[in-house]
């Protein structure tokens, strides 16, 4: 398990491999401000189930799977547990999109 220091780096690329347990960005910016996000939408999974990807395409529109590892994150779930009808949260795209701007 990683541990995070005080320090951290500073990216708003939200590329899933910079994310990785034990490297750097472990520490970035993005991470702590995903924690400290507290307003969330609520999805039910109706289908895609165990498919983040399209799960994050229905939630994000089009193309936005690359969103998929925030889902991910911020709902401290894995892959396995992405199955029909259960509710996970996420941040509208529009303070998703201002959050990653900000960085």
């Amino acid at each position: 398990m990683f541990t995070r220091t005080s320090s951290y780096a500073r990216t708003n690329n939200v590329e899933v491999n910079l994310f990785v347990q034990g490297q750097e960005y472990c520490n970035s910016e993005l991470l702590y401000k995903l924690d400290r996000v507290t307003e969330y939408s609520d999805f039910k999974i109706t289908k895609h189930e165990h498919r983040i990807d399209l799960i994050s395409e229905d939630i994000y529109g089009d193309y936005n799977s690359k969103y998929a590892w925030i889902l991910m994150y911020i709902n401290r779930i894995s892959v396995d547990e992405l199955t029909l009808g259960r509710v996970i949260k996420y941040i509208p795209l529009k303070d998703l999109t201002n959050l990653i701007n900000a960085i």
